[in-house]
């Protein structure tokens, strides 16, 4: 019976550290202080939900000077140290500066292409531009929702269908047939000839000189793992892959 006790005891406190950790987590970091009370509790809430329901993370910051840093190294570094999921999303804006960054890692690489993240800031910016952050942010959940949902029930389509493999495997054999009809009838003046001496010519083997020829060598090459700026897969501090790309809203 004190098994069972303690074994339910200690299950209830590892369920309430994980829903205390959930609660700490910070998908929404207001730095700046552009938000109100009411905008930030809102959009934090809307965060906290769409990771929550799909199993990665939504984060948005904003940064007075981003660190110091770019703002590619600040957005890949806060999601990369900030305890968040392998898989993300992270939105990060200066106000002070006039840039914006998006960066995904993980399955968030797959989820939202480069050109999805260009789609984004399509929407985004004009509202940035004229100072309305929250609905910015809005607007923002809004589009990866729907980039999930579109990921999400895509149509998995095959490479080939069975009717193209059909005919594929059809052509084949016809250009094999007519390959090997050809080579046949090229081979129809050979006659063969029982003795090996019938194939010799006395005296026509003359050995005058012996070298030494090199034929091939064989050349291993390993593609070397380069970083690159924004957009298109880089690697962060961390090690992690990193898609996105930043965009100026001034």
């Amino acid at each position: 019976m004190k098994k069972i006790i303690f074994s339910l005891t200690c299950l209830a406190l590892f369920f309430c550290l994980t829903i205390s950790a959930i609660a700490e987590m910070q998908y929404l970091v207001d730095s700046e202080g552009i938000l109100t009370a009411s905008q930030a509790q809102q959009i934090g809430s809307e965060l906290l939900e769409m990771s929550e329901k799909h199993g990665m993370d939504f984060v948005i910051v904003t940064s007075e000077n981003f660190d110091g840093k770019s703002s590619q190294d600040f957005a890949d570094d806060f999601f990369d140290y900030g305890g968040y999921r392998e898989d993300g999303i992270i939105l990060v804006m200066s106000h002070n500066i006039g840039d914006v960054f998006i960066s995904t890692t993980g399955d968030g690489i797959a989820v939202f292409s480069d050109s999805d993240v260009d789609d984004i800031f399509d929407v985004i910016l004009p509202y940035m531009a004229d100072g309305k952050y929250a609905e910015s942010f809005s607007l923002f959940l809004s589009e990866c929702e729907r980039l999930v949902y579109e990921y999400e029930n895509a149509p998995k389509k095959p490479f080939l269908s069975a009717k193209q493999i059909t005919i594929c495997v059809i052509i084949g054999i016809i250009i094999g047939f007519i390959g090997v009809s050809v080579m046949k009838s090229g081979m129809k003046t050979v006659r063969f000839k029982p003795n090996a001496k019938d194939y010799m010519v006395f005296g026509s083997l003359k050995l005058t000189e012996k070298n030494d020829t090199f034929l091939y060598r064989n050349v291993n090459r390993v593609r070397r793992e380069t970083n690159s700026g924004s957009g298109g897969n880089r690697i962060g501090s961390s090690g992690r892959s990193h898609g996105g790309s930043g965009r100026s809203f001034r």
